[in-house]
Parts: structure tokens; sequence; C-alpha cells
């Protein structure tokens, strides 16, 4: 029976990211176009992102806090009812007045709320949701959702827009999020779940504490706490600079920039597929690394058409490759490293260290950004590419070095796959 019911719970939460996503990424891109085509101004839209963004940085811990200390299926339906409702009130006050800023940013903070409890409960759920040996195609099934939404979402999006009225796009989310309340409603979220009393009685601060201690005395998740931000922080490079030296550096024309980035979505979208069938990772850790070295073999080969002469369709196609492989090797990342995450974390404290590692990454990636970009700026894409890429490759090497994968994996002490 438990067999069964882990297989459905597996598909409806696909679904439901699934049906979730592609309205969200419709929804988004039309608002986003929305805004440019009203304003014509990207402080506009610039605006609308760090909206998003803010309050899932300062709202995290809280997330995590109330996931942990209240039942996550509740969590996850609140959560959905509220962004239904609040498409809703968007929608009759667009109909009845008319559509302006200030009503857009208000849903967007609003919804954004939303979104991360939603996120923060579903993450910390996986491990209650299915078996431990579905866990891998779980993640890996939600991150080919995440990705078909990637390159479908946009795609609908640019094909209504002009086309239809805005409100259709408010429509479209409103009917995904009521399917997937419909979808939630019929998981069980309590097949596998191990509550922690403890949780119940913690206060706020405490909670927090007690997170934070979890996460470092135990070696193993402190490492994969330090992979994610160091993904998180180096990755940036590329969602800055492949823009800059396709556009800026390149002169490719930005209809092929289109194609270009639609490529990290697909590579990503092909990588969840292949390994939703695929057998668990037996050396996750391993297999991280690798990955990791590829991405900064990926960004040292970046910059070989700015260095080199080359044919302009070459240049293309050069580039659509990278994008390809970077999509692909992100996911071959992510799976290993989420996998571990969920086996790795007890169950009545995920919440807490999925918010940990929601706040950190929030906070890294607009440092992140104003780095890159002013190293783009100012030293250039090639220099910057070169020295990021050796850097991640050192770091790689120094924080999951020899030592490390031996204690974790006897077996391996003489291969010759450690580095």
């Amino acid at each position: 029976m438990e067999k069964k019911t882990s297989k459905y719970n597996l598909w409806a939460y696909t679904v439901s990211e699934l049906v979730s996503g592609l309205g969200n990424g419709i929804y988004t891109f039309g608002i986003s176009l929305y805004i440019l085509a009203a304003t014509g101004s990207a402080i506009s839209f610039a605006l609308n992102l760090m909206l998003s963004a803010l309050p899932r940085a300062i709202l995290a811990p809280l997330a995590g806090y109330l996931v942990d200390r209240y039942s996550r299926k509740v969590i996850v339906l609140v959560s959905r009812i509220s962004a239904a409702a609040i498409m809703t009130s968007l929608l009759l006050f667009s109909t009845i007045y008319e559509f302006s800023l200030p009503a857009l940013y208000t849903a967007t903070i609003l919804l954004s709320i939303t979104s991360l409890f939603t996120g923060v409960a579903l993450s910390s759920s996986i491990s209650s949701l299915v078996q431990q040996e579905h866990i891998q195609k779980a993640v890996t099934m939600n991150q080919a959702a995440s990705s078909f939404s990637m390159v479908l979402g946009p795609i609908i999006a640019g094909s209504l827009f002009g086309f239809v009225s805005i409100h259709l796009f408010l429509l479209i989310q409103l009917i995904g999020l009521l399917i997937t309340i419909l979808v939630v409603s019929t998981m069980n979220f309590k097949l596998f779940h191990h509550t922690d009393p403890a949780a119940h009685h913690e206060k706020f601060v405490e909670s927090l504490k007690t997170g934070f201690r979890y996460v470092k005395n135990d070696q193993l998740l402190s490492i994969l706490v330090i992979i994610s931000l160091v993904i998180n922080f180096f990755a940036v490079c590329v969602v800055v600079g492949m823009p800059f030296i396709v556009l800026e550096e390149s002169n490719i024309r930005p209809a092929h920039f289109g194609v270009i980035e639609g490529m990290f979505a697909l590579g990503m979208l092909i990588a969840s597929v292949i390994l939703s069938v695929k057998q668990e990772f037996r050396f996750p850790l391993l297999n991280a690394k690798k990955g990791i070295l590829a991405i900064s073999l990926l960004m040292l080969c970046m910059p070989i058409p700015l260095i080199f002469s080359f044919d302009y369709f070459f240049k293309v196609g050069y580039f659509l490759i990278i994008a390809l492989s970077y999509g692909m090797i992100i996911i071959y990342i992510n799976t290993p490293v989420g996998v571990m995450l969920q086996k790795s974390i007890d169950d009545g404290l995920k919440g807490r260290v999925f918010s940990f590692l929601e706040v950190t990454g929030q906070i890294l990636s607009p440092l992140s950004m104003m780095l890159y970009g002013v190293l783009f700026d100012f030293i250039g894409g090639t220099w910057t590419l070169l020295a990021t890429g050796s850097v991640l490759f050192l770091v790689t090497l120094y924080l999951i070095g020899r030592p490390l994968l031996r204690k974790f994996y006897p077996e391996l002490e003489n291969s010759k796959s450690l580095f």
C-alpha cells in the first residue's frame, strides 16, 4: 500500500509542480513584457524583480520555522489558496479599474511570500512523500518539470502577448493554482514523515539556532551547504557573462541569442529526463565534484571565440553547445546534492535547513551579480571567465578533496576517479 501511495505522490507532486511552474512562467513573462511595454523603463522592470526576491530573503527563516512546526500539507494548501485569492483580487481590480504598477508590485510581493512558503514546505516534504529509492526520481522529475516550464512558459507568453488581453495571463495563473490545490489536497504528506517533538516547543530564535547547530555539527551536511553556496555564487558568472560576451563582445544578433538562452533550459530538461530513469548515484559527492569541475572547464572554454577569430555561425554554434552543456551539467550537480540533502537531514529539521539555504542563496546572488557586473564591465569577458573558471576549479579540488571522499566512500580508496 505504501509503495502504491508513494508512486501516486511522486506523480501528483510532479504534475503539481509542472502546472504551477508553467502557469507562473506564463504569468511572470507576460507581466514583465507588460511592465516594459507600459513604462519603457528598465528600472521599473528591475524593481519588480527586486520586490520578488526581497520578501523571500527576509521571511525564509520564519517559513522554515513554521514548516517544521506545523502541517506541511496545510502550509502548501494555505499558500496556494492565498496565491489564488491574490490573483483573483488583481484580476477583479484590473477589470473594474485599470492596471497600475502599484497594484502589480503589491501582487508581486504577496505572491513571492506565498511562493516561499510553498517552496520550503514542498522541498522539505519530498522524503515524506516518496520512498527512499524514489527520492532521486522525485528530485529529477521536479527539475524536468521546472525546465519544461522555463522553455514553454516564455514561448506561450511571447506568442500571446500583443494578441490577447493581459487579463488572460492572470486567468491562466489562477487556473493553474486551482489545479495544483486540487492535486495537493489528494497527496499524503505523512506517508514517511517523522516529526521532531522538540520543534513544537521551541521558540522562533531558539529554533533557528537549532537548525544552524545541526548544519554546523554535521560534516557532510556542512560540505553540501558550502557546495550549494559555491555553485550559486559562481554560476552567476555564466548568467551575467553569457549575454555580455555573446551580445556585446561577439556581436551575435539578438534573435540568435534567444536560441542560445533557450539551450540552457533545454539542457536541463534533457538531463532531468535522463536522470529520472537512471539508477541512484552510488557516490553522489564524487559526481557533484566531477560536475563542478566540468562547469569550471566550460567557463575556461567560453572565451575561446573572443580570443580567436571565427566565422559568425561557428560562434553561434559554439555558444549553443556551451549553453546546452551547461544546462545538463547543472542538473548533474544539483541532482546528487539534492538527493543527499533529502537523505542527510532529519525530517523534523528540513524546513529550517532549506530556509537557511534560501536565505544564503538570496543574499549571495545579488552580491555575486554586482561583483560580476563590475568585473565584466572593467576587465572584460575573457579575463573574468578565465579567472572564475580557474578559481572554481581550485576551490572544488580543495572543498571536495581526496581525504574527504575517502572518508565518506572508503571503497574508493584506490580509485583514480577521486582526482
